[in-house]
């Protein structure tokens, strides 16, 4: 098993106490459904246009002349751009799978568009690629009942069709609205798939208590979820958090995703994660775990304190661990040294089924994380080692350079590297002699906690220092 962990400690036996200062379901028995918005079965609407500009959703199921209609309107949005009710056969022009080619197409509405303003129908039917055949039409001005009206498809060559691309619009204007109770194909031996307008499903997704992941995403794609509520594969309790490296098409762009943490993935408090002020030991948790390749599954914990001088959360402590395959729940520790640190105001954790410091999470990897725990050691305190004193880090906290003073080590030469708070190296140097301090530049280094680490022979010496 690969492991990348922050905090280069000398541990002792200590007996460990679970602390009250846990944070919401980390052991995952509580599971929130969250509801976006209902969308017409088999086709795709701007309501992720409206939910992404946090406004209500703009088609909506109505009443129709029999059974369910669709209601497409033009809303603004929070900046005042008007977002159009738009209704279609796929995301943007990809159309769908269609072998039949109808001499009209007849629709049924109800329609109150503002002055100037029409709702916009386009019907196209390809064939290998080439569009060979098209319907477009407009409708404006009021029709208070539903009117059914057909217009013919014009083909300008004798082809049968592959795919059909359909697209309908509300209108330009703010407030222009049309609702679609039925679209029939004439003289066709295929229809669209719930072309009444009848089935409806609400978009939703599930997800722990104080937990955010980015399925949202899948629900609105109408894909399936990257993190699931366990039930059959549990350490203990009722449930656990199953996450899968899954891949979505976002408007034909191909992403993986396959992560989760303990905050708001949309909201504003994402990068510091949730509050806490405690110091914990270690973070214990238990995972199963099945890769797909030589992918690994990842667990970090960044604990945050507000900078009031620079006006940001400063990266202060954590951890990172990078898990290899478990085929039964393993149980594994993420320590934490919080020698000269102060407390924390928040804590960010992150779980993930894939290689996220790679960005290479390959899909079909599936772990599952249960009973996660903070846990704090009494009685023993950790030893100084030997060796602290005679390294000297000066000024610390850092500003835009620190100097390291080996004068008092016996080294002559050696190496120095020192590492963020992923454990991933940002300098790397040597030094001849120990005569004179060496000094780092930091300029454009990021505020937070850092490890140093000087090699000489057989000889290491660690610590950590802080960036202001």
């Amino acid at each position: 098993m690969k492991s990348r962990i922050l905090g280069l400690l000398i541990l002792f036996s200590t007996v460990p106490f679970l602390s009250n200062a846990q944070l919401p379901d980390m052991n995952f028995e509580n599971w929130n459904t969250t509801n976006l918005y209902e969308n017409p079965d088999n086709f795709f609407t701007s309501n992720i246009q409206s939910y992404l500009g946090f406004v209500q959703p703009n088609v909506t199921k109505v009443a129709g002349a029999q059974g369910n209609a669709a209601r497409l309107e033009t809303v603004a949005d929070q900046t005042g751009d008007s977002i159009q009710g738009l209704l279609s056969s796929g995301p943007g022009i990809q159309g769908i799978p269609f072998t039949s080619l109808p001499d009209s197409i007849k629709i049924t509405f109800r329609t109150n568009t503002q002055p100037n303003d029409s709702s916009s129908f386009l019907f196209a039917f390809k064939s290998n690629g080439f569009p060979f055949a098209a319907v477009q039409f407009q409708i404006g001005g009021s029709y208070p009942t539903f009117t059914t009206k057909s217009y013919p498809v014009f083909a300008g060559l004798p082809l049968t069709p592959d795919t059909l691309i359909m697209v309908i619009n509300s209108g330009n204007r703010i407030g222009s609205w049309i609702e679609i109770d039925d679209i029939t194909f004439v003289n066709s031996a295929q229809q669209l798939p719930n072309n009444g307008l009848d089935n409806w499903t609400m978009l939703s997704y599930e997800t722990p208590q104080g937990w955010g992941t980015f399925d949202a995403l899948a629900a609105i794609f109408n894909q399936p979820q990257s993190v699931r509520k366990n039930s059959t594969d549990v350490q203990s309790g009722s449930y656990s958090a199953e996450i899968t490296n899954r891949v979505i098409n976002l408007f034909g762009s191909m992403d993986t995703i396959g992560f989760m943490v303990n905050s708001d993935i949309f909201g504003s408090g994402s990068g510091s994660g949730t509050p806490y002020t405690d110091q914990p030991d270690k973070l214990t948790f238990y995972y199963k775990y099945t890769p797909m390749g030589n992918d690994s599954a990842l667990v970090g914990v960044i604990f945050h304190k507000w900078n009031g001088s620079s006006g940001v959360s400063d990266s202060i402590n954590g951890g990172m661990m990078l898990l290899g395959p478990a085929s039964s729940f393993t149980k594994m520790e993420l320590p934490f040294d919080w020698t000269g640190l102060p407390n924390p105001d928040s804590v960010l954790i992150g779980l993930a089924a894939g290689n996220e410091l790679k960005n290479s999470g390959i899909p079909g990897s599936v772990v599952i994380f249960d009973n996660l725990m903070f846990e704090f050691n009494v009685g023993i305190s950790t030893p100084v080692p030997a060796f602290a004193n005679e390294v000297n880090l000066y000024p610390n906290p850092a500003g835009d350079h620190l100097y390291i003073d080996l004068s008092k080590t016996k080294m002559q030469s050696g190496q120095i590297r020192i590492l963020n708070i992923l454990g991933q190296p940002v300098y790397e140097g040597s030094f001849n002699g120990t005569d004179n301090p060496v000094l780092v530049d930091l300029n454009g280094y990021q505020s937070g906690t850092y490890l140093y680490e000087i090699r000489s022979g057989k000889d290491t010496f660690t610590g950590k220092f802080i960036i202001h």
